[in-house]
């Protein structure tokens, strides 16, 4: 077991330009009399580091915090460091914010998508559209997010709240115009935490999650190898990982999860082969249709649906009797694979706020995975 060191890091995610200095260490072991303020206490994780994703109706480049301090051992709280307190009682994880009275709210600033990765607005427009031949929003409008932490002896739980004038769970919604299904283009809020995994990227552990963004990189470059390099959320080299834990409104939230994957020099992965949902849809005589509907009947207006093998309430679409407005899901929940299902996680939207909570236990047996064990 190598000797422990400790990261003094420089968080980003800070007010009017001030720096905030953090311990952040991550190795694995203590050295005798380190940390012996916690030697009359229980074990507790070490100090670390983390970033912030937040999307609104929409995929692709988030607005970030992007590197925030995670201290376990009483660090002041503040815009640049959240500090975690031990709980003697598991929290519950159910979207409500009553059971975290009394542990500190850092109010994190967000910068926006263009602004995390060191573009203008217009250099963000010019790029976006050469590489994708369509706009897209330079910024969310997401100024802040409230965070909050705890732990005990198994668990850790993060709390994010933020405003949102829309609720947006409508993945590619089914619903009946003038007699005929057609699909929305709706898409959903997602929230992200990203962690780097044993201090194994520089880019995270200067500048948090915006150092796997890639699109300011080789400006100009819309060839076929500088797209697929600008495009692709990544690390920068052979062993560099991250973790992710993506809570997305539509297609994890109503399983009560948040989707567990990494980053590597390649590209976004996942720990383990199957998502959290499935397409709902069927082709019958060359056009496209649901393939399952609510069993209360096709217009019930189901907020989600399982798949047939995943859990009850649907069943084969029958679209007889359909009304102009009814409304379908347009993906199908199911359990995810092993290892990709670590992370709890629930969202609840009101009067124009989200209030999102993740729960892991500190330890996994995944290496795909940040672990938090406590010393």
């Amino acid at each position: 077991m190598r000797p422990a060191t400790c990261l003094i890091a420089l968080c980003a995610a800070c007010v009017g330009g001030e720096k905030v200095r953090y311990d952040a260490g991550t190795d694995a072991g203590t050295d005798a009399g380190e940390d012996s303020e916690q030697d009359a206490g229980p074990p507790t994780p070490l100090d670390t580091i983390f970033s912030i994703g937040i999307t609104d109706n929409s995929g692709g480049i988030p607005q970030t915090a992007p590197l925030i301090g995670l201290s376990f051992r009483g660090a002041m709280h503040g815009p640049g460091v959240v500090s975690a307190r031990r709980v003697s009682q598991p929290i519950m994880v159910d979207g409500v914010a009553s059971d975290w009275v009394g542990i500190p709210e850092s109010v994190v600033p967000m910068l926006t998508r263009g602004g995390a990765v060191g573009l203008s607005q217009a250099e963000w427009d010019a790029e976006i559209m050469a590489l994708y031949g369509r706009t897209q929003l330079f910024d969310f409008g997401i100024p802040h997010v409230a965070v909050r932490a705890a732990f005990d002896d198994e668990r850790i739980w993060f709390l994010l709240q933020w405003d949102d004038p829309t609720e947006s769970r409508d993945r590619d919604t089914w619903y009946v115009d003038a007699g005929t299904w057609v699909r929305s283009r709706g898409n959903e809020d997602r929230a992200m935490l990203g962690f780097d995994i044993l201090e194994s990227t520089p880019a995270f552990q200067a500048i948090g999650c915006s150092g796997a963004c890639h699109i300011q990189e080789r400006i100009g470059d819309v060839s076929d190898a500088g797209r697929a390099y600008r495009t692709r959320m990544h690390t920068n080299q052979q062993g560099e990982t991250l973790d992710y834990w993506n809570w997305r409104a539509a297609t994890t939230d109503p399983m009560g999860a948040a989707d567990d994957g990494y980053m590597d020099e390649v590209s976004r992965k996942f720990d383990g082969p199957s998502d959290w949902f499935v397409q709902n849809q069927q082709t019958i005589d060359g056009g496209v249709v649901p393939l399952l509907m609510s069993a209360s009947g096709v217009n019930a207006n189901p907020r989600f649906l399982m798949r047939l093998d995943a859990g009850p309430g649907s069943m084969p679409f029958d679209g007889t009797g359909a009304v102009d407005g009814t409304v379908l899901p347009g993906v199908l929940m199911q359990r995810a694979s092993p290892g990709r299902d670590d992370v709890q996680a629930v969202g609840r939207w009101a009067a124009g706020h989200w209030t999102v909570e993740y729960s892991r236990r500190l330890t996994t047996a995944d290496p795909r995975d940040t672990q938090f064990p406590p010393r």
